[in-house]
């Protein structure tokens, strides 16, 4: 049975000035802001927390750190492969993040006859070993290449057959595909539930990369769809971006809702009030300063700025901080939700002073492990982080050939000795079969003070990661 959507709303939090309840109809949502300093992924756990009954919502993990919505039906990745030449050619532009024009000939007519993305490599790279002139060579073989980045994980992935979701919140973890395969997942998913589900919320996370402006995305060809028939069934979006400035209009055409944090680039801010009605428009200084958890929402004919309840906070201490009375219990229990999202950590409802202070010191350790790492020479360094980047054990000859330095000489004694050194450090383990990052061996080590559960560790671990992947990287 369809529950119209029309008559659905979801409490969303507390109007800032007046504490007034205000929540917003289930329609097609964008959800925007700075990451970090606005509160979004907070937001869309909080959206998913208060669905309406009969309702349930995907959400997609598509980077380490990400919240893993507490007590959320945990399914495995779903992926149906299609050929039609529309959906290559949209997934061969994610692979190259750019249009392709002159290829679209070849792809055409690579893809007639196929049921699978297999065959259709298999097309093009007997059209490349039987072309005679170098331009359609040439061509074909860049064709063949991107086909070779994808095929791979996508034939050992693992995948289910068929999508089956729980009422209430399902996470699918794709944080072990590439960006490309994420994609091809998320686009199939987007289908099947457009083609067969009700009732249904499904989170886009960075919405700019998965449905991008200037080339084609297999989740842009499958979100059109939603977009434009998905209301009729009951299902909806939650776009997820930084900003949006790279999203497809043609997309945002069709979205009703906006929850618009925090920005700083004067270009993305009169963007935002460009999507504002004058009615309750806010001024540019005022979206600059927006904290965490605060949005001006815009739908229907109003425009309000609301604090957004937190999964994890009460009504009573919401709507405290919303008219800027927040209590000192709120106060606290805010503080370790900063914290805990820095740290990817997520938090019971019941959490207390003391638990934020100890994530407040396990936030230290992270930084300090973070500091520790970067305080590494540069060599020394980069030795650690692709190792951390491949996972398992390599030779000093695997890591050589990774990095570009000679396998014999002195540059090879330099970096076998540079693995040593960090070995001695405890940054690396050692065995017969070669080295390997001992990073999460490190967290756990420096966090044992705390009893940390296996929970906290791993997610300590990915904010170091993170971290780094933040950073300018190493050079040798």
């Amino acid at each position: 049975m369809i529950t119209s959507g029309a008559e659905q709303r979801i409490h969303l939090g507390y109007e800032v000035g007046t504490g007034e309840a205000v929540s917003i109809p289930m329609r097609h949502t964008v959800v925007t802001g700075l990451t970090q300093q606005s509160g979004k992924t907070s937001t869309c756990e909080a959206l998913v927390s208060r669905l309406p009954a009969g309702f349930r919502a995907l959400v997609f993990r598509t980077k380490r750190g990400d919240l893993a919505f507490d007590g959320a039906n945990a399914i495995t990745p779903f992926y149906r492969q299609e050929s039609g030449w529309e959906y290559v050619l949209s997934v061969l532009e994610a692979a190259v993040k750019q249009k392709l024009r002159l290829e679209r000939s070849f792809i055409i007519k690579a893809c007639q006859g196929t049921e699978t993305l297999r065959q259709v490599y298999e097309n093009i790279v007997q059209s490349r070993d039987e072309a005679r002139r170098g331009f359609d060579e040439s061509v074909l073989t860049v064709l063949a290449a991107y086909f070779e980045k994808v095929l791979p994980q996508i034939e050992e992935g693992g995948f289910a057959d068929t999508l089956e979701l729980a009422t209430g919140a399902n996470v699918m973890d794709l944080t072990r595909f590439s960006e490309e395969v994420q994609a091809l997942v998320i686009s199939s998913c987007l289908t099947e539930i457009w083609r067969h589900a009700t009732n249904t919320l499904v989170i886009i996370p960075e919405a700019w990369a998965f449905i991008p402006q200037s080339r084609g995305n297999p989740v842009k060809w499958a979100a059109q769809h939603v977009i434009r028939q998905g209301a009729a069934s009951g299902v909806y979006l939650v776009l997820d971006s930084q900003d949006i400035t790279g999203i497809d209009k043609a997309v945002l055409k069709s979205v009703d809702c906006w929850l618009m944090g925090r920005q700083r680039e004067i270009n993305e801010v009169k963007r935002v009030l460009d999507q504002l009605p004058p009615s309750g428009r806010p001024s540019a200084e005022a979206i600059t300063r927006l904290r965490v958890g605060h949005f001006f929402v815009s739908t229907e004919d109003w425009c309000k700025e609301v604090y957004v309840q937190p999964a994890w906070l009460d009504a009573k201490d919401a709507k405290l901080i919303a008219l800027g009375e927040s209590s000192n219990l709120a106060n606290l229990e805010a503080l370790a939700r900063v914290v805990g999202y820095q740290l990817g950590v997520t938090f019971s409802a019941s959490a207390e002073p003391l638990q934020a202070l100890k994530h407040r010191y396990q936030q230290e350790t992270s930084r300090r492990i973070v500091d520790g790492i970067l305080a590494l020479d540069a060599q020394q360094r980069r030795v650690l982080e692709w190792l951390l980047a491949v996972g398992g054990t390599r030779t000093y000859k695997n890591i050589c050939a990774a990095l570009g330095v000679p396998t014999a000489g002195n540059s090879y004694n330099k970096l076998t000795q540079a693995g040593g050194d960090l070995v001695q450090k405890g940054w690396l383990a050692r065995d017969t079969h070669g080295v390997a990052a001992a990073v999460r061996e490190k967290v756990q080590q420096e966090l044992a003070p705390y009893a940390p559960t296996d929970q906290e560790v791993e997610q300590v671990f990915q904010h170091v990661v993170a971290e780094l992947a933040s950073k300018k990287e190493g050079r040798i």
